[in-house]
């Protein structure tokens, strides 16, 4: 089966936090990640920092034409997973769902790298 042919499987979000999307994603999310910067201070990365890079590097296999399958899948993935989010949320539900309704997955994508913090029920 061709990256073209490839079926969105859909993870079963439930819509509690953006872990759900680690687990469907394959992002290993543990223990805290220490970074050092290159002003030589150690930072800790939060969870949903480490979604965030991993969105951003997805954006990058971006051409400005096609997206790629990984692309897609996790555009797809995030709809489905606010659209969820929405149905728990009391005051954000009416933003997570119209994220929900984003059609453009390079748009969608840049704000979930944004907001990946605030998903969650």
């Amino acid at each position: 089966m061709t990256t073209m042919t490839k079926k969105l499987d859909s993870y079963p979000f439930h819509g509690f936090d953006f872990m759900e999307l680690a687990d469907a994603w394959g992002v290993y999310i543990g223990d805290e990640f220490n970074v050092c910067g290159m002003d030589g201070y150690h930072r800790t990365i939060s969870d949903a920092d480490v979604l965030s890079i991993f969105l951003e590097q997805v954006l990058k296999s971006y051409n400005g034409y096609k997206p790629s399958y990984p692309m897609r899948k996790c555009a797809n993935d995030i709809r489905i997973f606010t659209k969820k989010l929405s149905k728990g949320c009391t005051s954000e539900a009416p933003m997570w769902k119209g994220m929900s309704k984003i059609e453009d997955d390079f748009t969608l994508l840049s704000y979930a790298i944004k907001l990946m913090g605030n998903m969650w029920d």
